[in-house]
């Protein structure tokens, strides 16, 4: 596989799993705690990665992918709103 290819394909990995994050985020029974406990998760992951010796570009792909995952919280939450 070339690497353009290995890249598309990570992306089409990436969104499948956002797809499912919005599909459990929709089923969980109490979206703003599962918000609030993906935040630590994030938040300890990201310190762990920190310290670690890691490519910029891994960094940047964990915070994008975060970002993400925020933005479907964002979104269902207002979804929700009436």
């Amino acid at each position: 596989m070339q690497q353009t290819n290995k890249l598309e394909y990570l992306g089409g990995q990436v969104n499948t799993l956002l797809a499912f994050v919005a599909a459990s985020i929709q089923a969980h029974p109490d979206p703003q705690k599962l918000h609030a406990a993906y935040r630590r998760s994030a938040e300890l992951q990201e310190s762990i990665t920190l310290n670690a010796a890691v490519p910029e570009d891994y960094l940047r792909g964990q915070r994008d992918t975060s970002a993400g995952i925020e933005k479907v919280f964002k979104l269902l939450a207002e979804h929700k709103s009436p």
